[in-house]
């Protein structure tokens, strides 16, 4: 494995933390790390003892769209129906990549 793997590992376990830390604070559940993996991610622990697969996606605007709604709509921020949209089809290929045999 080489250190754009391991760059990569990094930056999903800092999100990941994040993640956590904000989901206790809604929910009041505390999650443990115990295991990163490949498929899914991450394995937490809940408090109760259960064991849950997490798996990260990032959703991004393309850049030339994020750059002319900046630049010639003054907005710097996702729409938020393009956003559902994406997060939409990010699910769905994540869901299809689960699904392949590894």
């Amino acid at each position: 494995m080489n250190d754009r793997y391991y760059g990569k590992k990094l930056v999903e376990e800092s999100e990941l933390e994040t993640f956590l830390r904000e989901y206790q604070a809604i929910t009041g559940v505390r999650l443990g790390i115990e295991e990163h993996v490949e498929r899914p991610d991450f394995i937490v622990r809940c408090q109760n003892g259960k064991r849950l697969g997490i798996e990260l996606t990032k959703v991004m605007r393309e850049p030339k769209a994020a750059f002319f709604q900046q630049v010639v709509m003054g907005r710097d921020y996702a729409d938020p129906g393009d956003a559902a949209i994406d997060l939409e089809e990010a699910i769905y290929l994540k869901e299809k990549k689960r699904r392949r045999p590894d």
